[in-house]
């Protein structure tokens, strides 16, 4: 026997009734009780689970409401732009959103509110709680894993700069000459960057060289992040 989904106030009637008659719960209430329960909610309303939503391509800033979904992956298409939540929400609503730029343009999420950064290639789950409003619940990286390290290694055939969505871990040979590897467009704060120089002679890779400006010598590796506006030192060594 297998339960029915059923709304509260039908789950409500299913128990109270028989206690006020002496009458005790049958089984098939209890199975009900399991199949509805992801139906169940606070007092305030009721969490979707399931992904809904759109992919597009941004014209200008976007606003959504409760019945637009909750997944949605956005390419702002060349300029910053906003995407706002509009409306009354109900407790528990998520919204996913990605940021599908094909270069360094950002998603402002409820710019008016909480004014959340979704950099290029970035997801980020926000939550709407009664009361508080809008909150982020988690951030993910491009490839899904935050704290994972990922970049590149190679051989460098001039100066070169990389962008927050090449990763945060390089592996540089200077190849015969000193060499500059700077950091180009934007950065979310509290990003880190780790670079080794793999060079087979006395060659310094530069990092940062016109702001930070700090040597990474011959197999040294240097730890970089980024406050928001400057980049700092963590190590060196």
């Amino acid at each position: 026997m297998t339960g029915t989904a059923k709304t509260r106030d039908q789950l409500a009637g299913n128990f109270d009734s028989p206690f006020a008659t002496t009458r005790t719960p049958k089984n098939q209430d209890f199975q009900d009780l399991v199949a509805s329960s992801y139906n169940l909610s606070d007092d305030f309303g009721k969490v979707e689970l399931a992904l809904k939503g759109t992919r597009t391509i941004m014209t200008g800033h976007e606003t959504f409401t409760q019945a637009s979904g909750n997944f949605f992956a956005r390419d702002p298409d060349g300029a910053d732009r906003n995407f706002d939540p509009s409306g009354t929400f109900v407790n528990g609503t998520f919204a996913y959103v990605v940021n599908l730029a094909g270069s360094d343009f950002r998603l402002t999420f409820d710019s008016a509110g909480i004014a959340k950064q979704v950099h290029r290639g970035e997801r980020v789950l926000f939550g709407y709680v009664l009361l508080t409003g809008w909150i982020e619940l988690a951030r993910f990286a491009a490839d899904n894993a935050p704290f994972a390290f990922k970049g590149s290694t190679g051989v460098m055939a001039a100066d070169e700069t990389f962008a927050a969505i090449d990763g945060n871990y390089f592996e540089r040979d200077p190849n015969g000459v000193a060499r500059n590897f700077n950091p180009s467009g934007r950065f979310r704060a509290g990003t880190v960057v780790y670079l080794v120089n793999t060079a087979a002679a006395a060659f310094a890779v530069t990092f940062d060289s016109t702001g930070l400006n700090q040597a990474v010598a011959q197999n040294q590796r240097g730890i970089f992040g980024y406050n928001g506006a400057n980049w700092r030192k963590i190590f060196v060594g």
